[in-house]
């Protein structure tokens, strides 16, 4: 009898522990710590010249560096990390059915529209944009890459 109820016990606790702790959250790293600056060089072939990070613990995390392009021209990669609301997934919704929006191959929900990759995973609302001189000037293959090595650490 108190072998069962022992049991029982522990296994309340288990199933408490389970119905409290999400299958996914919200990251608690930093965008700039899930690509730190050799992973930006390294795709676009170029050391980040400036860095800038931002944020609200919990809430969102940005990371946005500075690359030289083309020609001279800066490039700007930006990545946005927010949780999931009303808003955003109305507006996710909304532009992945877009004609301009196209499925991007390893990232299961999410789309490229121009210079932007938008995805959700893990409880994770993620942008990630390269911002170069002209829409045409922006190197789509990396922003990409960008995005899958992203969708990979979250």
């Amino acid at each position: 009898m108190v072998r069962r109820l022992i049991a029982a016990a522990v296994l309340s606790g288990v199933l408490v522990g389970l119905a409290v702790t999400p299958a996914s959250a919200f990251t608690k790293k930093k965008a700039c710590k899930l690509i730190p600056e050799a992973t930006v060089e390294e795709i676009f072939g170029a050391a980040s010249t400036q860095t800038i990070e931002d944020g609200q613990k919990g809430k969102f995390t940005t990371c946005t560096w500075m690359v030289p392009g083309a020609n001279g021209a800066s490039v700007t990669v930006f990545i946005g990390i927010d949780k999931p609301n009303k808003l955003n997934k109305k507006d996710f919704k909304e532009n992945s059915k877009a004609a301009t929006a196209e499925k991007v191959k390893g990232i299961k929900k999410g789309f490229i529209d121009g210079i932007t990759v938008t995805f959700i995973q893990h409880n994770n609302f993620v942008n990630v944009q390269v911002l170069a001189a002209t829409p045409e000037d922006t190197d789509t293959d990396a922003l990409i890459e960008l995005a899958k090595t992203l969708y990979k650490k979250l």
